[in-house]
C-alpha cells in the first residue's frame, strides 16, 4: 500500500477511535424537552401498583376463552391463599388450575402422540358430558368394546339402549 494511503487510513482510525469514547456524558443545558414530552414523563410516574402491568394468569384466559367465567374464591379459615375458580357454561364449577394443566396435558399427549411418543392413557379428571347427562337423566352409562373402539351407550329406564353422544347432542344443540 503507497504510503500517502497508510497515512491516511491512520488518521481515519484514530478519528474513529476518538468518536468512540466510553466516558458518560453530562447533559447539555441547552437542550431541553418539550412540554409536552414533560408532561407525558410526569404522568407516566404517577402509575401506582394497582395499574402497573401485569402478566396474565394462563388458567383464567383459559377458563374465559373456553366461554367460562373466571371468579377468585376466598381463602379459607386459617389459609391466606386465594383460590381460581371456573364456572363453565354447563353450571360446573372447577378449579381453574387443575382445568387448564387437564387441557395442557391433552395437547402436550396429542404432539407426543403426532411424534411417535408412547402416551400413557391416564384419565383427565373431567367427567365426559354425555356420560353425565344420561345420569342426569335417569340412564345407566355402559362402554360397549368394539373393534373400532370403544363406544359409550346410555340404558334409558325402559331398556333401550342409545348412543351417548347422540343423545347428548341432540338435547344440546350448538349455538
Amino acid at each position: 500500500m503507497p504510503k500517502p494511503y497508510t497515512s491516511l487510513l491512520a488518521l481515519l482510525i484514530c478519528a474513529a477511535m476518538a468518536g468512540c469514547d466510553n466516558a458518560p456524558q453530562a447533559p447539555s443545558a441547552d437542550i431541553t424537552a418539550p412540554d409536552t414530552v414533560k408532561t407525558a414523563v410526569d404522568e407516566s410516574s404517577k402509575v401506582n401498583s394497582a395499574q402497573a402491568p401485569t402478566l396474565a394468569n394462563p388458567a383464567a384466559e383459559f377458563c374465559v376463552k373456553i366461554g367460562g367465567q373466571y371468579a377468585l374464591e376466598a381463602p379459607s379459615e386459617g389459609g391466606d391463599e386465594q383460590k381460581g375458580e371456573c364456572h363453565l357454561p354447563n353450571g360446573k364449577v372447577v378449579d381453574a388450575w387443575t382445568l387448564y394443566r387437564a387441557h395442557a396435558k391433552a395437547v402436550t399427549d396429542s404432539a407426543s402422540a403426532d411424534a411417535g411418543t408412547p402416551v400413557s392413557p391416564e384419565p383427565l379428571s373431567m367427567p365426559n358430558p354425555a356420560a353425565e347427562y344420561c345420569e342426569k337423566i335417569g340412564g345407566k352409562y355402559l362402554i360397549e368394546q368394539e373393534a373400532e373402539g370403544d363406544t359409550g351407550l346410555c340404558e334409558l329406564a325402559d331398556g333401550t339402549q342409545k348412543n351417548a353422544w347422540d343423545l347428548f347432542r341432540a338435547h344440546h344443540k350448538a349455538n
